[in-house]
């Protein structure tokens, strides 16, 4: 398979892309199978949807909040809470840039709410998964 993406998808900086697992986003039309592309980051506004390492092996993809004695990673599901970590717990990976559809249609969800920290949508008829090689084995969020 092979992933082909716009350059414009990748944000500016170095970025990689994960296969989503999970429905825990799916209020801002990310959804199972979807892949996300991460521009590398290790800090994050408010507000930003991120790829979060928890305590050091748990990676998972969530609206965060940081506060001064805590960090509260939001899902954009209903049926999901919102977790709360010490700051210390929590690694910053990268920040949401792009989504490539798994299904034959696009959807333009609301990244955020700033028109700096929007995020392209596309969708394409090929993945590549040597365009992955070298994610890391935490890749499936």
């Amino acid at each position: 398979q092979r992933l082909c993406a716009p350059p414009e998808l990748l944000g500016k900086g170095d970025a990689y892309a994960l296969r989503v697992k999970g429905d825990s986003m799916q209020n801002a039309g990310i959804h199972d199978g979807d892949w996300v592309f991460i521009e590398k980051r290790n800090v994050a506004r408010n507000g930003e949807i991120v790829v979060a390492l928890v305590d050091g092996f748990e990676a998972t993809l969530k609206r965060i909040e940081q506060q001064p004695d805590c960090v509260l990673l939001h899902p954009e599901n209903p049926q999901f809470q919102t977790q709360r970590f010490a700051p210390e717990q929590i690694d910053i990976q990268g920040v949401l840039v792009g989504v490539l559809k798994s299904r034959n249609y696009v959807v333009k969800p609301p990244f955020s709410t700033t028109a700096t920290q929007r995020a392209r949508v596309a969708r394409f008829s090929r993945v590549d998964a040597e365009a992955l090689a070298g994610v890391p084995a935490f890749a499936q969020i």
